[in-house]
């Protein structure tokens, strides 16, 4: 049997790596800075982006077409999938080795939603537990994570 085989060519190595929710679909960033959107039943990038360095990491928020990427330079930033635009950039101190984002619709009391194609002005609701849909969490090569406030951008206590 023949293993069938696509892929995206970057300009350097692909160094970090996520399926999106849909499973037709994965997030790829690379050390030169490229952010792919890959839809992987055909093989071509749906969109590229282009980060401020080298993404270490990625994460798909579910429920949202929102990708968060971290990057050597110790940014995070959260892109809008649809538009192609950043949502946020969190200064995060040293280089991103990894990060999460976790947000599942159900638990949410607003859901964000698309009005004529734009975003709502809230992106991610608050709850009534308060931060989950707010916040992620990055670890760097010290050993340290931290969560951060999405609206604040800054490192919760």
């Amino acid at each position: 049997s023949h293993a069938f085989r696509r892929g995206v060519r970057g300009r350097s190595f692909w160094q970090a790596l996520s399926y999106a929710p849909d499973l037709q679909s994965a997030i790829m960033g690379g050390r030169d800075g490229t952010l792919v959107l890959w839809d992987i039943n055909h093989g071509d990038a749906k969109r590229e982006l282009s980060c401020g360095s080298a993404v270490s990491c990625v994460d798909y928020a579910q429920s949202l077409k929102v990708v968060f990427s971290g990057e050597e330079n110790g940014t995070v930033i959260a892109w809008d999938m649809t538009r192609g635009l950043q949502l946020t950039v969190v200064w995060c101190g040293a280089s991103v080795n990894c990060l999460a984002y976790w947000f599942i619709a159900p638990y949410i009391r607003d859901i964000p939603h698309l009005k004529d194609g734009q975003v709502m002005s809230k992106l991610i609701p608050a709850t009534e537990r308060g931060t989950m849909g707010r916040t992620f969490l990055t670890g760097d090569a010290a050993f340290k994570v931290t969560v951060w406030d999405i609206e604040t951008t800054k490192a919760k206590k």
